[in-house]
């Protein structure tokens, strides 16, 4: 993914009155005491209560949260990535997908680490409706998305391997529609012994939610892209080209005694040769295609605390 040219590669009050229905009577007082003649003596209608108003519930912070995929960087050094960048045998790792996602990103290996930052807040469960949007970089198939794997350098061109059995994919959403449980890890006790469901996933998720599939090597299937969005029943969004790396870096000067150096893996765009490149990936949405979920029976929840 590169373009030599450029130097770079790939959410009414009333008065009170008496008590009971007879007119005001004069008061007699036959003693020294009591209210003198000719007053009035009204009763006085205690005051009720106002009406304690109900506890709103707590209002949930609706969160964004970018992961990344597992691909370790291969190269030895700097200089030999710049190398492999410049003479376009060079695939994004880790430290790119980061740099696009930003420092907050959270790296996954699996697609039951995606189900532990949805369900989980640190060492707490994850509030219902807390999700407004997750963003997923990582490399794919057109019906796989994985989320570990390996990009091995090569003289001809860099290769990337997907490691199968941990990704999403057909297979892994026929698990999650079918109600299996999941656990997640964590040091709360309680929390690691609670059994979830994909129906508690779900319930994460704001009404407007979106899952976004940043995918690199390759298009994400319309119909794989349409069965995430049935399973997870959020809108998911995906490109139907390949999301390009283009990375800027400086040649070694020796004269300067300045090594080879990565100057920028932030830029993205849609596409081999994208003429569209950004520092701030939302800025790619335009050119995605949402796809809104179809409703499907779902599991009764097994989470007592989302009831």
């Amino acid at each position: 993914m590169s373009d030599p040219r450029d130097r770079s590669v790939f959410g009414g009050a009333r008065l009170p009155g008496p008590l009971n229905d007879d007119p005001f009577r004069q008061s007699r007082s036959h003693g020294l005491t009591g209210p003198p003649r000719g007053t009035f003596v009204v009763a006085q209608a205690p005051r009720s209560k106002k009406a304690a108003k109900p506890q709103a519930p707590p209002k949930v912070a609706a969160r964004e949260i970018s992961l990344v995929g597992s691909f370790d960087n291969p190269w030895k050094n700097e200089a030999d990535e710049v190398n492999a960048m410049s003479h376009d045998r060079w695939e994004p790792t880790t430290d790119d997908f980061r740099a696009v996602a930003g420092t907050s990103a959270v790296k996954v290996g699996s697609w039951k680490g995606v189900m532990q930052v949805i369900l989980t807040n640190g060492d707490a469960e994850s509030a219902a409706g807390s999700i407004s949007r997750i963003n997923i970089f990582t490399h794919a198939n057109s019906n796989l998305i994985a989320l570990a794997g390996h990009v091995r350098p090569g003289s001809a061109a860099a290769s990337v391997t997907l490691t199968v059995d941990s990704a999403i994919s057909e297979e892994t959403l026929d698990q999650l529609d079918s109600g299996i449980t999941m656990n997640v890890v964590s040091k709360n006790k309680k929390l690691a012994s609670k059994k979830f469901v994909m129906d508690d996933v779900r319930k994460r998720f704001t009404k407007d939610a979106v899952i976004v599939i940043y995918a690199c090597h390759g298009a994400v299937d319309t119909a794989f892209v349409q069965r995430i969005a049935d399973t997870f029943q959020v809108k998911v969004r995906a490109f139907r080209d390949v999301i390009g790396y283009y990375p800027s870096f400086d040649d070694a000067d020796p004269a300067a005694k300045r090594p080879a150096k990565v100057t920028n893996r932030r830029k993205v765009g849609v596409g081999y040769d994208s003429k569209f490149k950004v520092d701030d990936f939302h800025q790619l949405d335009s050119n995605a295609v949402d796809r809104p979920p179809k409703a499907v029976s779902q599991p009764a929840s097994t989470s007592g605390d989302d009831e």
